[in-house]
């Protein structure tokens, strides 16, 4: 039977091999630590960057946990994020059957909240760049790349877009009315989620977007009319009286 760990620091081990949690280093003496593994999504045409990309992080080993699925084409990556959904994306934008952004543009709608790093050429660096405009996390060079600027740029990658999907899905909910609403029967005020009670513009101003013009409607219009006339038309009373 094949050793996990064996597999583990093979550089050239098929993707899929290496196990999800090793005992990869010692902190302190006090025994082994398990790291969660990230999944890589390496979509790269050439046999040869494809393996300095897997030799890059075999140098990390001890610092950095990884398993890895390799596609040549965008075909072969679409069926492998619905196999098994990556936690980062290592795009080349030269593929057998795309180029340029509209590669990162497909590979983007085809797994919208997973980061893309793109590794660019020294012919499609321009290129790479247009595709942080895009959404992409990051670009490395290929002619730059080195284990530990690879390491690092795909824990960054995954940081950021982490934090961007907390604060899209916290400013929604914020943002967002649902649910039931108590509110009082007779002052019209709504009770919130630590139990005050506030009025219902602070409260629809506090949890949207919304802002308010005030004015009165017809039929409050003609009550207020009635009350100002009966007012005019009260009788006047002497200061004796």
């Amino acid at each position: 039977m094949e050793n996990p760990q064996d597999l583990a620091h093979d550089p050239i081990a098929p993707a899929g091999r290496v196990p999800l949690l090793l005992s990869i280093r010692r902190v302190f003496g006090r025994g082994p630590v398990f790291m969660p593994s990230t999944h890589i999504l390496l979509v790269e045409d050439d046999s040869g960057d494809a393996m300095i990309v897997r030799e890059h992080l075999h140098e990390q080993r001890w610092h950095f946990q990884w398993t890895m699925a390799h596609a040549r084409t965008l075909a072969q990556a679409r069926e492998l994020i619905l196999q098994q959904p990556p936690d980062v994306i290592l795009l080349d934008l030269t593929l057998p059957d795309s180029r340029g952004l509209e590669t990162y543009s497909r590979m983007q709608r085809s797994a919208p909240h997973v980061p893309i790093v793109v590794l660019s050429g020294v012919s499609d660096e321009a290129v790479a760049l247009s595709t942080i405009q895009l959404g992409a996390q990051d670009y490395i060079p290929k002619n730059e790349l080195g284990a530990l600027l690879l390491t690092r740029t795909i824990r960054y990658a995954i940081e950021r877009n982490r934090i961007q999907v907390e604060l899209a899905a916290a400013l929604n909910n914020i943002k967002t009315l649902r649910g039931l609403l108590p509110i009082c029967s007779r002052c019209k005020k709504i009770r919130d989620d630590r139990g005050y009670w506030q009025g219902v513009e602070d409260y629809i101003c506090e949890h949207s977007d919304a802002t308010f013009s005030h004015g009165m409607c017809p039929e409050c219009a003609a009550r207020f009319n009635e009350e100002i006339e009966r007012l005019l038309n009260r009788p006047q009373t002497s200061p004796d009286e």
